[in-house]
């Protein structure tokens, strides 16, 4: 009887899908940016509803941050620099293994993202979710 392959919630990206990442969070760096310097601008909102667990596999086997670990830290940094704003980040994947385990990137980006709300403005403000 074959043995089966064993099972993992990371899945591997391509160069092209790491581009994405990569010209994502650029764009949500400069975004960010500008949009916190505008006076009316009070809340940053973003949503990934296919967030995976956060990390993925290169072609060579490297771990690597994906979108949502990637965006999490540049607005994380947003928070920490302009903390009179309200920065939220729903994280979500309809895999639930992805997003369950206090192991995986998402989980720990909420982890992260809470400790920094309560260093920053006690427990009102930013808030990172998972759905």
């Amino acid at each position: 009887m074959a043995r089966g392959k064993k099972k993992t919630v990371i899945d591997t990206a391509h160069p092209h899908t790491i581009k994405k990442f990569e010209l994502i969070e650029e764009y949500i760096k400069s975004w960010s940016q500008k949009l916190v310097l505008y006076e009316n601008c009070n809340t940053l909102v973003f949503i990934d509803c296919m967030c995976n667990c956060g990390v993925y596999f290169d072609d060579d086997g490297n771990l690597i941050d994906g979108t949502s670990v990637r965006v999490a830290n540049a607005l994380l940094n947003v928070a920490r620099k302009y903390p009179c704003k309200m920065v939220q980040l729903y994280l979500n994947d309809i895999n639930k293994e992805k997003v369950a385990g206090d192991g995986y990137p998402c989980r720990q980006m909420v982890h992260a993202f809470d400790r920094c709300a309560r260093r920053l403005r006690g427990l009102a403000g930013q808030r990172l979710d998972l759905c």
